[in-house]
């Protein structure tokens, strides 16, 4: 997942993002992101306009992208799963 993703995320930005698996390890399309398809300059300008010309749907993935971050990828969760990690491993 691209570090933008999070940043914007954390920011509370609506960000627009290649459709690729690992994306979707993290993040729903329409939910707390929007994707397009890769390589695709046109479906990218439609998620553009889209996101540009719907307020409320730009809110709403703002938001919803912040509390995912807020959910999975804090500091604090970052680190109580690598600990946790690590003691599966054996360390």
């Amino acid at each position: 997942v691209p570090n933008k993703v999070y940043e914007a995320s954390f920011m509370r930005k609506a960000s627009i993002n290649a459709d690729t698996v690992a994306i979707h390890e993290i993040f729903e399309d329409g939910k707390d992101i929007i994707l397009c398809r890769r390589g695709d300059a046109r479906d990218l300008a439609e998620k553009i306009l889209m996101l540009k010309n719907d307020s409320v749907l730009r809110e709403r993935i703002a938001e919803a992208a912040h509390q995912k971050m807020q959910d999975v990828a804090t500091p604090e969760i970052i680190g109580k799963n690598l600990i946790e990690d690590l003691r599966a491993a054996g360390f």
